[in-house]
């Protein structure tokens, strides 16, 4: 397979990058000079990851340096037109892209091809992205195959809100509001033209958990810590909200509908588990067969034999018949079914012969996509979700309660086949009578929750498996690699799942034998960067102040040494903390009670012995401990002397012995004087 990897990107323009370059290849390094001449050099490098992880890099600075940016532009740029602010260079198999439209950049081909003869190199200056945009006709610009993840908690407006897909290039967007914003793309990426799932943040949170239940059936972790093997998913009070919207006649809006529920209502007491999902197949069908949804497709229709040669009035009249037919035979048929005149698939093949008979979908045209409108396969489907999830309720019901409890291959089955039914159930803007009460996870019979840092590692993994997955479907097994972006994917991890995270990353990433990764990520946890040699690691900062403020890295000969260094030093270099590894509050709290001690500002009061006494007590370094200790007993020892020397009620003898023990137990010569 040819792999892809990013190898740099220099933000040429950019109104708060600009002029930051940023190398990430683990065999080259790429310089732009000031006579904007591009240069390559070699690297002494090696990358110690698995095959499958052809590169790791991990973006390291200050809040404020634009980490999440950078992130954010390489998404944007790897899926757009070349731009002419940016220089990005592409990797994929032996061949190295360089693309930039700026006509000031220079590049010595001739000179490099000698040095690096393993590799061919391209310049590109009109793009080879995820859509080509030429500059006329005559271009040469070809696509090239590649895919991105990008993962990030983050639901601030920094970061991006779309998922892309052009003919075999895709990018699959995991941040929260892209999620929301598109959850038809989150539960089917390959079908997400056709899908017409509603934007709602209930249906976000089910799909997201249907995919981690999903995932977890899978068997694909092997972390140290525990997870689910049951679900039970909760329908307490579906009834009760459907009896409530019959009472105040919300569906008397729609013709027979109210008359149609009313008789479902009835029967619900008998087995209201029929009743519920007879309630989702009865409103999934007479939301999804209404034929008006679709736009009138005159042209369509005049390649029927039967209304090639009407006029536009007249086929009008065709139209309208029909439709006033099919809309009362579809009435009758649900209004059937709800009497239990016939079983389910009596049902099918009714729907079947009326768009036979009436020839409906002559007249319209599918609005979401290109392809042929095919009514009978979205009723088929529907119905095929139903009767799946009525087999699992037979098999797994217990008790009189609307509860179901499966094991996570099943639950992830029924979750699927819910929200397939459930995905056209919306009426009049209501999201919320078909949908779950609650999806809860169980470890055997004790209800089970992650922590929010296992949470969130299995997410992480549940997106990039999920993105495979979508891949192996769409695209050919040569063309499998991905480059991943991940914000800051640590944030809610304890240390020691920091301590892990690489290992953890690595391993997982192996299982995926046909496919390789180029892992980009930013964090601020020197543990993370500790796995790493510092050629896997690059260093942001500011430099300069006010409107002269700039974001530069850190060249390869000047980074710090990271791999297996001491997470103190990790801190103080190569996270840029300047004043200490302590809190700051803390800080000022050691500094006032440091000067109140100090010999020379013997009027300081801020704190009381008891107070200081305590402060000291509590100090969890030694060292530090220790040498507030030391000072202060040498001040109330000095104190005590004074005390001793000035007391007139005392004997000379007396006096002397006091002062002998005093500055024994001082235990330096120095004190004596």
């Amino acid at each position: 397979m040819d792999q892809v990897e990013l190898l740099y990107i220099n933000f040429l323009n950019h109104s708060f990058l600009g002029g930051l370059e940023i190398n990430l290849s683990q065999e080259f390094t790429f310089r732009l000079n000031d006579q904007y001449k591009l240069e390559v050099f070699p690297l002494d490098s090696l990358n110690i990851f698995s095959k499958a992880i052809t590169n790791l890099n991990v973006i390291v600075g200050k809040n404020g340096v634009g980490k999440t940016t950078i992130l954010n532009e390489i998404f944007d740029s790897l899926h757009g037109p070349l731009e002419e602010d940016k220089i990005v260079i592409i990797k994929k198999g032996y061949n190295i892209y360089l693309c930039f439209k700026n006509q000031q950049i220079e590049f010595d081909k001739k000179s490099v091809v000698s040095e690096f003869r393993d590799y061919f190199f391209e310049v590109k200056n009109d793009g080879f992205y995820l859509q080509v945009i030429p500059d006329n006709e005559n271009t040469n610009s070809t696509i090239a195959t590649k895919s991105l993840v990008y993962i990030s908690e983050s639901t601030d407006l920094s970061v991006n809100l779309s998922s892309h897909r052009y003919e075999s290039n895709h990018a699959f967007n995991f941040s929260p509001l892209a999620l929301i914003n598109s959850p038809a793309s989150f539960l089917n990426y390959s079908e997400n033209i056709t899908n017409s799932l509603k934007s709602s943040t209930s249906n976000f949170q089910l799909i997201g958990k249907i995919h981690q239940i999903e995932f977890l059936s899978k068997g694909k972790l092997n972390l140290n810590f525990r997870t689910p093997n049951y679900v039970t998913i909760y329908f307490y009070d579906f009834l009760y909200k459907l009896k409530e919207r019959y009472k105040r006649g919300v569906y008397q809006q729609k013709e027979s509908l109210d008359e149609i529920i009313s008789n479902i209502l009835k029967k619900a007491n008998d087995n209201p588990w029929k009743a519920m999902f007879d309630i989702h197949i009865i409103l999934s069908l007479y939301n999804r067969l209404d034929i008006t949804r679709y736009p009138i497709d005159e042209g369509k229709a005049r390649k029927h034999s039967d209304y090639r040669k009407l006029s536009s009035r007249e086929l009008n009249k065709q139209r309208e018949k029909a439709y006033k037919k099919y809309k009362q035979e579809v009435v009758r048929i649900l209004l059937d079914y709800s009497l239990d005149r016939w079983p389910l698939k009596r049902l099918e093949t009714q729907f079947s012969k009326l768009l036979r008979l009436t020839k409906i979908d002559s007249f319209y045209t599918n609005y979401d996509n290109d392809e042929e409108l095919d009514i009978t396969f979205e009723m088929n489907s529907l119905i095929k979700a139903y009767q799946t999830i009525m087999i699992l309720i037979e098999n797994y019901k217990y008790g009189s309660e609307l509860n179901l409890k499966l094991d996570t291959e099943n639950a992830g089955v029924f979750l699927r086949n819910y929200l397939l039914l459930r995905n056209h159930t919306d009426f009049e803007k209501d999201t919320t009578l078909c949908m779950p009460n609650d999806v809860k996870l169980f470890l055997d019979d004790k209800e089970f929750y992650f922590s929010s840092g296992q949470d969130k590692l299995i997410r992480l993994f549940t997106y990039i498996n999920l993105s495979v997955s979508y891949l192996e479907k769409l695209i050919p097994e040569e063309d499998l690699s991905l480059i991943v972006l991940m914000d800051e994917p640590d944030n809610a991890f304890h240390p020691e799942m920091q301590k892990n995270f690489i290992k953890e990353l690595n391993n997982f990433l192996i299982q995926y034998d046909k496919c390789n990764f180029h892992v980009i990520m930013t964090t601020h946890s020197p543990i993370i960067t500790s796995d790493l040699t510092s050629n896997h690691v690059i260093f942001l900062e500011k430099e300069g102040k006010g409107n002269s403020l700039a974001i530069r890295s850190i060249k390869n000969e000047d980074k710090p040494k990271t791999f297996a260094q001491n997470i103190y030093k990790l801190y103080k270099d190569s996270f840029f903390i300047e004043d200490g590894l302590i809190g700051s509050y803390a800080d000022n709290i050691l500094s006032s009670i440091y000067k109140q001690i100090d010999k020379e500002n013997k009027n300081l009061q801020v704190y009381k012995d008891k107070d200081i006494k305590f402060f000291i007590k509590e100090i969890g370094e030694p060292i530090i401990q220790k040498k507030f200790e030391e000072m202060f007993n040498d001040i109330n020892k000095e104190s005590l002397l004074k005390r001793v020397i000035n007391n007139r009620n005392l004997e000379l003898k007396e006096k002397e012995e006091l002062i002998s023990i005093i500055l024994q137990s001082r235990g330096q010569n120095r004190d004596r004087d």
